[in-house]
């Protein structure tokens, strides 16, 4: 499982890069495909199978939910609309590739922050709430990059443009309500205090790295400095973190 997982994650980083340059939809969908099987493989080896599948139907059925009310009424985010870039649609204003996308970084986001900020309190009796609001500010740091990416490549069009790089205010509250309602859902099954295999957890991270430099750098070249810079710094904080983790030799499944 350790090589095909090795492929997988080699296979998400050269389709991060292809997409980059090209935008094509099918890359896209390959892309996410790729990352949602990832996803599914480290919450098994995580979790066990069961709870994988009760984790990975809540984090994609519930933002796409949250989605849905969205294109009825208008919140949690401001009004928007997907382009045909987005490829095609389960539901009108619902792409397939969504909800998908969401389980790729509802995960990646978990692990990453498993592995960079919450180490240290292993065991604390809040630990799984500790993990769970720092994985949703997370995501919603990675919303500040992510979401002027998908402006600037016109995958998404806002009713009412907002003034950080056409984002609106409201959207990135509301991005990071529906990360906190989703990991909340999953706690509810006690399924964040089991111990990880140390590979699967640095998988999962690698992951979210990828996502955020595959922004960061679609931000660069648009000439939005501020997200870029904000993707700089996770990557920055993430290289630092595994080189104190190297350096003193702590990599260990009581990571």
């Amino acid at each position: 499982m350790r090589n095909f997982t090795l492929t997988l994650i080699v296979a998400f980083c050269l389709l991060g890069l292809l997409l980059m340059t090209t935008g094509i939809s099918a890359v896209a969908f390959a892309f996410i495909g790729i990352g949602a099987v990832l996803s599914f493989i480290i919450l098994a080896q995580y979790f066990g199978y069961w709870r994988a599948i009760a984790i990975s139907l809540i984090f994609i059925v519930l933002p796409s939910l949250v989605l849905i009310i969205q294109q009825k009424t208008g919140y949690p985010f401001s009004n928007f609309q997907f382009t045909p870039l987005a490829g095609l649609e389960i539901t009108p204003g619902l792409p397939i590739i969504v909800p998908f996308f969401g389980l790729v970084l509802l995960v990646s986001g978990l692990f990453f922050c498993r592995y960079i900020i919450i180490s240290a309190l292993k065991g604390s009796l809040w630990y799984n709430y500790y993990l769970i609001l720092s994985s949703a500010l997370m995501l919603f740091a990675f919303a500040l990059i992510i979401l002027p990416a998908f402006t600037s490549q016109s995958y998404i069009v806002w009713s009412s443009p907002g003034r950080f790089y056409g984002v609106p205010g409201l959207s990135l509250i509301g991005w990071l309500l529906t990360a906190l309602l989703s990991y909340l859902a999953a706690t509810k099954l006690y399924v964040f205090k089991i111990n990880a295999n140390p590979f699967y957890i640095k998988t999962a991270s690698l992951m979210f790295v990828i996502l955020v430099i595959y922004a960061g750098l679609i931000c660069l070249q648009a000439g939005y400095y501020l997200p870029f810079s904000i993707g700089a710094a996770l990557v920055f904080v993430y290289l630092v973190q595994k080189y104190n983790f190297y350096k003193r030799k702590l990599l260990s499944p009581a990571i």
